[in-house]
């Protein structure tokens, strides 16, 4: 792979020494290796952090570059780091993501079409005991449903590599050549890791007609730290507001009038635990009851605001990506193969 295209490695960290160290030696093992590796901490706000960094890690770890960050958030850190990679490639892995030592030679090849701006693979949740959570594999990931949501369900997908909607932000390397002046969005919710950031950057790319391209063999083990702004599992109000507004400013951001009304009509009906509609309302009275006014409160406000967001991502982006020159992008139909064809049809 002597002719492959030079690879930036980024990674965002947060107090997470110990996971940060891993995730740099499994980063070091992969072949071939990156030719720039680039570390975001909080510098005087992550103490262990930044003096591992200063003082251990650049005697393993030649090429590392440090780069230090004030503003809270891993929007903030990733928007701090891309102005330093110098790769063709710009890679990144959350600091709790163990990518497999073939995970680049996995995803390097489907760069070889110039239409295909961002490529990733299937993150392997691991509980505490370092043993893959027990979920059933997917046929489907990555697409927009029939009523206009984004569906991600990478951390289940198997089966071959497919045209997608979006990648996850865990496990996922760009086209730097695509990302034009595109930045990630700091007006998305959220203090520490702003929920659907990475998204909202693939919409950006699709709209600009580049192709992301999902290879379940492309492997990283992931091991869900713990949070600073709230609890995983918790249904608390700022959670939802923050998910609800955020997801939903993205779904809404560059869909067609009918797409929208019909995200609207899904979300009266249905809704999710973030925001219940008719159905998760009934669902979380027998499920979660103590947590409902929260869901309510947050979720909806939430929904309001993401609908208001959506015009502004809309009409002022963070940046232009480069427009590709294939044909424009069109939403990717759920089983997508790589030419776009839905599965099961002709060649």
């Amino acid at each position: 792979m002597s002719d492959a295209p030079s690879v930036t490695l980024m990674v965002p960290t947060y107090r997470r020494p110990d996971m940060l160290q891993r995730c740099l030696q499994a980063a070091a093992a992969l072949v071939p290796a990156p030719a720039q590796l680039i570390v975001v901490c909080r510098g005087a706000d992550d103490p262990a952090t930044a003096a591992w960094l200063a003082d251990t890690a650049p005697a393993r770890y030649p090429a590392l570059l440090v780069v230090k960050v004030t503003e809270p958030g891993v929007v903030a850190a990733m928007n701090a780091g891309l102005p330093h990679a110098t790769g063709e490639l710009l890679a990144i892995l959350d600091d709790d993501a163990l990518p497999r030592a073939d995970w680049l030679a996995r995803l390097l090849p489907h760069f070889a079409d110039a239409t295909v701006g961002g490529a990733g693979g299937r993150d392997v949740v691991r509980g505490a005991d370092g043993a893959p959570l027990a979920v059933p594999d997917v046929a489907l990931a990555g697409y927009r449903d029939g009523w206009g949501r984004i569906i991600g369900e990478t951390h289940r997908v198997c089966g071959a590599p497919r045209a997608v909607e979006t990648l996850k932000g865990c496990n996922w390397i760009l086209r730097r050549a695509a990302l034009g002046t595109a930045r990630f969005d700091e007006r998305l919710q959220g203090q520490g890791a702003q929920p659907g950031n990475e998204t909202w950057m693939c919409q950006m790319l699709r709209h600009a007609g580049w192709r992301l391209v999902l290879d379940p063999g492309a492997i990283v083990d992931h091991y869900p730290a713990a949070r600073y702004n709230y609890e995983r599992q918790s249904y608390a109000r700022k959670r939802c507001f923050e998910e609800t507004c955020n997801m939903t400013a993205i779904s809404m951001a560059y869909a067609p009038p009918a797409m929208r009304l019909r995200l609207v009509l899904f979300q009266l009906l249905v809704g999710s635990r973030s925001c219940p509609g008719a159905y998760f309302l009934a669902h979380s009275l027998l499920k979660r009851p103590r947590s409902l006014p929260g869901q309510l409160l947050g979720g909806w406000g939430g929904f309001v605001q993401g609908v208001r967001l959506a015009g502004t991502l809309r009409m002022q982006p963070p940046g232009r990506p480069t427009r590709c020159a294939g044909p424009h992008a069109q939403a990717v139909p759920a089983g997508a193969r790589l030419d776009g064809t839905p599965r099961g049809s002709e060649a």
